[in-house]
């Protein structure tokens, strides 16, 4: 066999995978996009994989990583709304680049930072600067997809948020052994403080695709930015009880597995490492399961699925079963994830996208904080199965109010839809 044939032969599959790709719809831009996110994101999770860790070497306590963590949340509510007007005002390419080099230089920061009140302060910041990513992102991939395509757009960036982060994980447990034997007088804190700064790098790195970003031209500016459409308002309502009940139980799966049902260390992290591949599957599922149930019923079906699996975490008691039970749980949060952006880009005017994204995230991060603090000490007075049957009646509370609330509601009218034009 010749090696002009060997080659061919090789390189049938990426023909077949480009075949496959242009049939999504989805062009170049939407391509590099992807590039941006990946570099974006897997330095945020090498990052945020070692933080704590080096903060405990340098000699703080967990009650100050608490502290920390608290700061952040704050700032990322704080950051919300400021965020929907910059991205509103400034086009999202625009805001995407400042998110990227704001969020480079806090984290060069962050990394170097020692005293507790300068921690707690740059904690504050990369709450606000972070939340701009989340903002953007909804209207990013409304205005690189269209009606039809748009699901399957959010599912992809999200398969690939989490795919990257599997590598994120492993690089973050790996660089400081790698830097350590290159040099053997490096001290673990030290190991961990270069690696924060390698990460803050590749996040860096997203800048220059970033740059040849192309969007469809801005909507027209409308004096009020964040417009309360009787829509939004169901929305909103129905995605605050979806988020008391994400938020109560998801900070504290891996307490709930070391402490609740006894695992190891080793036993949670293969755990966590596993539950990603049916997220994955359900993302890439989640286009499908909408085509045939109706983007909808589509949601609603997958949080009424989300909440079986959370009363039965709160009714089993052996390892394994719990553990078959969390990865069903993971898999119809992420299925719902898809379905609930492109519902909200779906029905919200073209000029209102940026402002309906500042909104949802406002109210998810406010929910979220609320529902943590509350849970916290839930589960020290009741118990994990309580708060866990509490958790499933939200949810299973959240499906019923996305149906009652917004069944009937029309897609936006073809005259706000994005144009072809390009600039911004």
């Amino acid at each position: 066999m010749s090696p002009l044939h060997l080659t061919s032969s090789r390189l049938e599959p990426l023909r077949k995978l480009g075949s496959w790709w242009t049939t999504t719809g989805l062009g170049t831009d939407f391509v590099r996009f992807l590039v941006v996110s990946f570099f974006f994101t897997l330095g945020m999770y090498v990052f945020y994989f070692l933080y704590s860790l080096y903060l405990l070497d340098i000699g703080f306590k967990e009650n100050f990583i608490g502290m920390l963590t608290s700061a952040m949340t704050l700032g990322g509510v704080a950051g919300t709304l400021p965020a929907g007007v910059l991205t509103q005002r400034l086009g999202v390419r625009k805001a995407l680049l400042i998110c990227i080099t704001l969020v480079s230089a806090i984290s060069v920061v962050r990394s170097l930072a020692a005293s507790p009140a300068s921690l707690i302060v740059l904690a504050f910041l990369a709450g606000f600067v972070n939340v701009i990513w989340a903002v953007a992102l909804p209207p990013a991939i409304a205005q690189l997809t269209t009606d039809k395509n748009r699901p399957f757009g959010f599912s992809i960036t999200f398969f690939c948020g989490i795919a990257v982060g599997i590598l994120g994980a492993r690089l973050g447990g790996e660089l400081p052994g790698w830097l350590t034997h290159l040099n053997l007088r490096l001290k673990p804190a030290s190991a961990k403080e270069l690696t924060m700064l390698l990460a803050a790098g590749i996040i860096a790195l997203a800048i220059l695709p970033a740059f040849r970003l192309q969007f469809a031209a801005k909507p027209a500016r409308e004096k009020k930015i964040y417009s309360l459409s009787p829509f939004l308002k169901r929305f909103l309502a129905a995605m605050a009880v979806w988020g008391l009940a994400i938020g109560a139980i998801l900070p504290f799966f891996n307490v709930y597995f070391s402490r609740y049902l006894q695992m190891s260390l080793k036993q949670i992290g293969i755990i966590d490492s596993v539950s990603r591949v049916p997220q994955l599957i359900a993302l890439l599922a989640a286009p499908a399961i909408f085509r045939k149930f109706g983007l909808l019923k589509g949601i609603v079906v997958a949080q009424v699925a989300t909440a079986m699996t959370l009363g039965a975490l709160a009714a089993v008691t052996y390892k394994s079963a719990a553990a078959m039970v969390y990865m069903g749980y993971v898999t119809f949060q992420w299925a719902s994830e898809p379905g609930l952006y492109s519902l909200l880009m779906d029905r919200a005017p073209a000029t209102e996208r940026s402002g309906a994204s500042a909104l949802n995230f406002f109210v998810l991060n406010s929910v979220q904080a609320v529902a943590a603090a509350i849970a916290g000490i839930s589960l020290v007075r009741f118990g994990y199965p309580a708060v866990l049957g509490v958790a499933a009646g939200l949810a299973l509370l959240s499906a019923g109010l996305f149906q009652f609330l917004l069944d009937g509601y029309q897609l936006r009218s073809p005259e706000t839809a994005p144009s072809n034009s390009y600039g911004d």
